[in-house]
């Protein structure tokens, strides 16, 4: 069903958008993770569609690896950006979508697996230096059953730091 539903995620914001007649510019924003998993993401997209300033995919990988743990949490979101102001340099990102959760824990010579499927949800915070490139900062919260993890509550949240180019 992942292998099924992802395609069909990251084909469909950027199908809609193809179809308008309007001449758009490509959104591109790449962050770093931080907190109890440390990671990457990327968000690509169309700026100006829909009615939105930006609708992009988003793909981030956060990861945490110890001698006992080696666990990983892909996610995989549809968001959107909309500007506020008089100059509209300022504005807020709101993204929801799907987590997957792969972990091992070992026990002296026993190792233990664990995966899930979860809910991802992330906001930031954009600031537009000039209308070619900017500043980003948010957080994202992934959810998956406490069972299904070695992640105490089954929820993982970490902050985000990145760039946002409009090309």
């Amino acid at each position: 069903m992942k292998k099924l539903l992802l395609p069909i995620l990251a084909t469909l914001p950027l199908t809609a958008i193809a179809s308008e007649a309007q001449a758009q510019s490509i959104h591109l924003s790449p962050d770093v993770k931080i907190g109890a998993f440390n990671g990457a993401g990327v968000q690509l997209g169309v700026a100006d569609a829909l009615g939105m300033d930006a609708v992009y995919v988003s793909y981030a990988r956060k990861y945490y690896d110890t001698d006992r743990y080696d666990e990983t949490i892909d996610s995989y979101r549809l968001g959107l950006q909309h500007m506020f102001g008089d100059r509209e340099n300022y504005g807020l990102q709101a993204e929801i979508g799907l987590a997957n959760y792969r972990g091992e824990k070992r026990i002296n010579s026993e190792l233990l697996n664990r995966s899930a499927n979860g809910l991802s949800i992330s906001a930031g915070y954009v600031y537009m230096l000039n209308p070619s490139f900017g500043l980003r900062t948010g957080f994202d919260y992934d959810v998956f059953g406490a069972s299904n993890t070695f992640i105490s509550m089954g929820s993982h949240f970490s902050l985000s730091f990145g760039v946002v180019g409009r090309f």
